[in-house]
């Protein structure tokens, strides 16, 4: 085969890497950059952007050098190369998958949310995302304090020492604290069954129990104005030292002035007034005692609730809560000039019927027993009459 010898060597070379003859023309002498040229066998120099005598494929640099390409590309996180100094690098700039941004591996903590992974990633513990990366909620067994918990015991039993809303256990919370505390009534109510402390109601604790203990005075002491067994070691009964028409402002009416007396003579407890309704009477909503009926003078009229209504007294009720004489009234029964008190009571201290309309009108007839008596007579004497008529009425300490 022929081959051409090319006018300029660099074409001849290229013309026969195209052509693929199989020769390259090698001429005698090479022109040099400086347009001079030289005699002799031909170099294996080459000039910028020729190829060698060793070259076999465009593009190749020859002598074992490597391409700039190859050797020198640059390090940047996003191209999906997992470069010196990055955890991971996906190519993406995604940051709800593994690899979020800075080419770090996800965590939580980093401010982004891993799908399928965290409910949640506030960078830190939030109101709405506890520090593990789930959402935060009352019961999920994490404390978060920034959600203004005190605690999570992640359960719903409200008897250990973090109950409902997550906040520790308190005496009166309504929760009753396991080996902690008695009760827990939720209120500051000391007269009910739960006192203060969560404690159950007892004689002796200082509080009077409504409905259960008349008195307790904090000891166990007897006869020093409160007995051992909570009860009062007497009551006072009295006749009033001030007179009344029948219109009473009914039986509250009448309690509250027997409160009222007591409590401005210095006498201890509560006082209700013994009268009688159509439908109430001392027998149905007075304190049945135990103890002795004393007069403010310290004579004993009963010996208890039973001698009171027996029909007999140890001594009249004739002594007022100022330890005075009971003031006489205007009534004419038996012709007047008796000690009369307003009372529609029976002896056994069950109601004898409605008297001037349930105490509340001074029209009308009443019921009248007698101060000056020991008999029947004390509480069941005279009726009829007018309700416009003045007397006293008697007291009784619950």
């Amino acid at each position: 085969m022929d081959c051409l010898r090319p006018a300029v060597p660099v074409l001849s070379t290229l013309a026969a890497l195209l052509l693929g003859g199989g020769c390259i023309f090698n001429p005698p002498e090479l022109e040099t950059t400086g347009g001079s040229s030289s005699s002799g066998p031909a170099t294996d120099a080459t000039g910028p952007g020729e190829t060698s005598n060793d070259a076999t494929t465009a593009g190749v640099t020859t002598n074992g050098a490597t391409s700039a390409d190859e050797s020198t590309g640059s390090a940047s996180c996003g191209n999906g190369v997992v470069d010196p100094g990055e955890d991971c690098d996906d190519g993406n700039d995604d940051d709800t998958d593994d690899c979020v941004a800075g080419c770090v591996a996800a965590s939580c903590g980093d401010g982004f949310v891993w799908a399928g992974s965290e409910d949640c990633d506030d960078a830190g513990e939030s109101a709405s995302c506890d520090d593990d990366c789930t959402a935060a909620s009352c019961g999920d067994g994490t404390q978060n304090a920034a959600a203004g918990e005190q605690c999570d015991d992640g359960n719903t039993d409200d008897t250990d020492a973090c109950v409902q809303g997550c906040v520790f256990a308190s005496c009166g919370d309504g929760f009753v604290f396991g080996g902690v505390e008695d009760c827990d009534d939720a209120n500051t109510d000391d007269t009910d069954d739960c006192v203060q402390g969560c404690v159950s109601a007892s004689c002796g604790d200082g509080f009077v129990w409504a409905g259960m203990e008349v008195c307790d005075d904090g000891d166990m002491i007897d006869n020093n104005g409160c007995n051992n067994d909570c009860d009062l070691p007497f009551r006072y009964i009295f006749v009033s030292s001030q007179l009344y028409t029948g219109n009473l402002g009914g039986l509250a009416g009448a309690d509250a002035e027997c409160q009222t007396l007591a409590t401005n003579a210095g006498l201890p407890g509560v006082y209700m007034a013994w009268l009688s309704t159509a439908a109430a009477s001392p027998a149905s909503r007075m304190t049945q005692s135990a103890t002795p009926y004393r007069r403010p003078d310290g004579i004993q009229v009963a010996a208890d609730w039973a001698g009171l209504t027996d029909g007999t007294l140890d001594a009249p009720i004739n002594v007022t809560e100022t330890l005075g004489s009971p003031p006489m009234g205007n009534t004419s029964c038996g012709g007047g000039g008796f000690l009369t008190v307003w009372t529609a009571v029976q002896p056994d201290g069950t109601s004898s019927g409605s008297a001037c309309t349930d105490w509340s009108s001074d029209v009308g007839g009443g019921q009248w027993g007698r101060a000056d008596q020991t008999n029947t007579f004390w509480t069941s004497w005279c009726s009829g009459g007018q309700c416009s008529w003045l007397s006293p009425i008697y007291c009784v300490q619950q």
